[in-house]
């Protein structure tokens, strides 16, 4: 076979193989479960099984926002591979310092700051990994747009860090594939912080996000995974509003779960 041939069907092959490692993506309207809320957003989910991504709202859904509390999910991680936490019953201890949730007016673990998204431990989480072992573990995880900038104790708050609901949802599909950059003992232990709900056929686990920018607007995110009848998917919820809004934090999971029960995705 002369040699430009050969080249040829080497190419040929790479071309078929780019193609076939491509999600393909479905256009959905789920519009009406973010108008009767009275919040914009968009709504992503991954099927892991056909490598299909189901969008609504599909350029809201390109587009990076900070991550919240969501980045609890990454800092865990983190934290257990430098082994900055030890496990999920890492302690540390309350500093005396009152704020307006009660529930993180105390001593917490790892898994209960997760549970309760106690902030003041994850900073202390993320000052005691480091700027420059957080750098180098979101780059190696390829996590959003990977910028630190705004200090290490709350840059996915208040910093430079974006990340897509697509992005999100493609994240935790690795997480639950267990191919992150991280040992699957860590990996397994961050999905059971996560659970939710649990039952023979069916398991649910998300994190909850809220981010307040300067000029007062709400960004709120659930993102998670779903397992039902041996079938995985990842999603991601995100929605915004403008100034106080009374249930806020509500309309995410209520927003989630019309979506799914719409899809067949609820328990």
């Amino acid at each position: 076979m002369r040699l430009t041939n050969i080249i040829l069907l080497i190419l040929l092959s790479a071309l078929a193989n780019d193609s076939a490692a491509q999600q393909s993506t479905i256009i959905a309207d789920f519009s009406k479960y973010f108008i009767d809320n009275k919040v914009k957003g968009c709504f992503v989910i991954y099927d892991m099984g056909k490598d299909q991504l189901t969008v609504s709202n599909p350029e809201r859904c390109k587009t990076g926002f900070l991550p919240a509390s969501t980045f609890k999910i990454i800092n865990s991680l983190i934290a257990l591979e430098t082994g900055v936490a030890t496990g999920k019953d890492f302690l540390i201890k309350w500093d005396g310092v009152v704020h307006d949730f009660t529930e993180w007016n105390k001593d917490h673990t790892l898994h209960s700051a997760f549970k309760t998204s106690a902030y003041w431990y994850y900073q202390e989480i993320a000052r005691r990994i480091g700027e420059d072992r957080m750098k180098f573990w979101l780059n190696k995880s390829a996590y959003g747009n990977e910028n630190l900038g705004g200090g290490i104790d709350q840059f996915w708050l208040k910093g430079d860090i974006r990340i897509t609901p697509i992005e999100q949802a493609l994240f935790l599909s690795r997480l639950v594939k267990e191919t992150l950059p991280f040992a699957k003992l860590n990996q397994q232990l961050v999905k059971e912080m996560m659970l939710e709900k649990s039952s023979d056929n069916y398991r649910f686990g998300a994190k909850t996000g809220w981010a307040i920018l300067p000029d007062s607007t709400n960004i709120g995110w659930l993102a998670g995974y779903i397992l039902k009848d041996g079938k995985w998917y990842t999603f991601a919820t995100n929605i915004e509003s403008k100034g106080e809004m009374p249930g806020f934090q509500k309309i995410r999971r209520d927003i989630t779960s019309q979506i799914l029960q719409q899809l067949g995705l609820d328990n």
